[in-house]
């Protein structure tokens, strides 16, 4: 056996060795944020203007902030979701009001990072996927919106013109 060899072999081991630890600290250093986000979830859900629908989606999102298997989830739908979301058919969250909106991206956001904890190395997995995929797709659904929009501006012209030229006929008339 080469020296690289056992090196690989004892640095595998290592890291056998050291990942359980790793993701006790990392969910000590994370449990200040996920109390956090649970504190913002629950006082979202008693929000009186934060519809039933986004309810059920937060509390969903609640259960699931300690779950590593919920990374692996998002690498495999990732690619699909964005591809609807660029070609404008997933669907939206909106809140009524702006103290709504930052304590639901604030929620989001912390429950993110609290996924990604769960598990890191899938979460480096969907980073990437991201990247990747916003990098091809994101100018694609430029393109895909702006000839929407001209397609749009050049409808609402041509019956801009059709109207005033109805005007022009009935007055000539």
């Amino acid at each position: 056996m080469t020296i690289s060899q056992e090196l690989a072999i004892g640095f595998g081991i290592f890291l056998l060795a050291s990942y359980p630890i790793l993701m006790r600290m990392l969910a000590n250093y994370m449990q200040a944020s996920r109390l956090r986000m649970a504190d913002i979830g629950l006082a979202l859900l008693e929000h009186s203007s934060v519809a039933d629908e986004h309810k059920r989606m937060i509390r969903k999102l609640m259960d699931e902030a300690y779950n590593p298997v919920f990374m692996v989830s998002v690498s495999a739908i990732m690619p699909v979701y964005t591809i609807k979301k660029i070609m404008g058919r997933a669907n939206r969250i909106t809140q009524p009001s702006d103290e709504v909106k930052s304590m639901y991206n604030e929620f989001c956001t912390r429950f993110v990072t609290s996924v990604a904890a769960a598990n890191p190395v899938f979460a480096m997995i969907a980073a990437a996927e991201m990247a990747i995929l916003t990098m091809i797709l994101f100018p694609l659904g430029q393109l895909w919106r702006t000839q929407d929009i001209q397609f749009g501006t050049v409808q609402a012209a041509d019956e801009a013109l059709e109207a005033v030229g109805r005007v022009l006929h009935r007055q000539a008339t």
